[in-house]
């Protein structure tokens, strides 16, 4: 069974929390949230990147769906990507408002060309940072971690869904406030 396959068959939770969370911080990110529930405003994953050239925090979102994105999905991602872009509390200091820098749309399937010349169309009018991720880009993308990792430690990992977030440095589990917490794996 392939990676894409493997992760193919996660539900959303896991999808987002055993893929998608440890790949973030893998990538690069030094903050990652799990922001579902029913408060999320079209963020599904809240992510915190201090390593601009500025110094600036940039912060991103991530809007997950495990299906392919399609016609009839278009309304409910236009109107995630709509709630996505507007300014949020600071997890860290609610005394600051913060802006999205970028927003990831990623699906564990595929996205139609329809789909998306319809969400640059419309929601690229308000929000110009828009990256698609479809499963085979999300497969790229967890391939070339297990490339760096085995060439960094000398190994064989073979992808594991269960395992994949130890190689990542970072394993997500719930947390008390239904949320998800990063734990430092060594």
């Amino acid at each position: 069974m392939s990676i894409k396959e493997k992760f193919q068959t996660l539900n959303e939770d896991d999808l987002r929390q055993k893929i998608i969370m440890p790949l973030l911080f893998v990538l690069g990110c030094n903050d990652v949230r799990d922001n579902c529930g029913p408060a999320e405003y079209g963020k599904d994953i809240l992510y915190l990147c201090r390593d601009h050239f500025l110094r600036e925090k940039i912060w991103g979102a991530v809007l997950i769906k495990r299906d392919e994105i399609n016609k009839s999905s278009l309304d409910n991602i236009h109107r995630q990507i709509s709630d996505a872009i507007n300014q949020f509390i600071d997890p860290d200091d609610p005394r600051n408002k913060i802006q999205l820098h970028e927003i990831l749309v990623i699906t564990s399937r595929s996205i139609t060309s329809e789909a998306l010349k319809y969400i640059n169309e419309q929601s690229g009018k308000n929000f110009q940072n828009i990256h698609f991720i479809n499963g085979d880009r999300l497969e790229f993308l967890i391939n070339q971690t297990i490339i760096d990792f085995n060439q960094k430690n000398r190994g064989v990992y073979i992808f594991d869904v269960e395992t994949y977030s130890g190689i990542c440095g970072r394993s997500f589990v719930k947390s008390q406030k239904g949320g998800s917490e990063g734990k430092v794996i060594d």
